[in-house]
């Protein structure tokens, strides 16, 4: 995005949450994944069979060359840019939020308490019940999927952020590291 762009882009999210009856103080909201690190997680690794997809191949030897140095891990969009997936890399959201948290647990409970209410593996609430309860924050997700022509992923978690899930090998709890999205648009930290 451009600077305006991810201005508007924040303030928007600010407006969405603010329909929805929360003020900045009530979240904490921070840019994930490839769309904030440029590269992928450990997990996504960039050395690929291309044997029986010469096509794929041959843009990668245009973007690398021959003999060049290759990354480990994915580039932001390159599997799309390769031709290996259907569609741009997205963009993920986080966001931690004990009261929105809270309120999905009892729109959950008053609803039957289907399936599971927080993702076993990665801890955040479930996007089902978490769409249901903000719509507001939905159709501010659909009109960015729209405008950047690429998937905007909220996930909501408790205000400590995500589990910390390291040992597993993929992880994106609260780091020093991350975009932090704050009103007005400011620059990340």
């Amino acid at each position: 995005m451009t600077p305006t762009e991810f201005r508007d882009f924040s303030n928007s999210l600010y407006d969405a949450l603010a329909r929805e009856g929360f003020t900045p103080e009530d979240h904490d909201l921070r840019l994930q994944g490839s769309s904030a690190r440029f590269f992928s997680g450990e997990h996504k690794s960039l050395d690929l069979d291309l044997q029986n997809n010469p096509e794929a191949q041959a843009r990668v030897d245009s973007w690398f060359g021959d003999d060049a140095d290759r990354p480990l891990r994915r580039p932001f969009d390159s599997m799309y840019r390769l031709g290996l997936d259907d569609e741009p890399s997205d963009y993920d959201l986080q966001i931690s939020s004990d009261s929105m948290a809270e309120a999905c647990r009892q729109h959950w409970e008053a609803n039957g308490s289907h399936g599971d209410l927080v993702h076993r593996k990665y801890g955040f609430i479930n996007k089902r019940v978490f769409g249901d309860m903000f719509p507001a924050l939905r159709d501010w997700a659909s009109e960015w999927t729209q405008r950047t022509g690429r998937p905007v992923v909220p996930a909501l978690f408790p205000s400590s952020g995500p589990p910390d899930t390291t040992s597993a090998g993929v992880s994106s709890h609260f780091r020093d590291s991350d975009w932090l999205i704050h009103p007005e648009g400011n620059d990340p930290q």
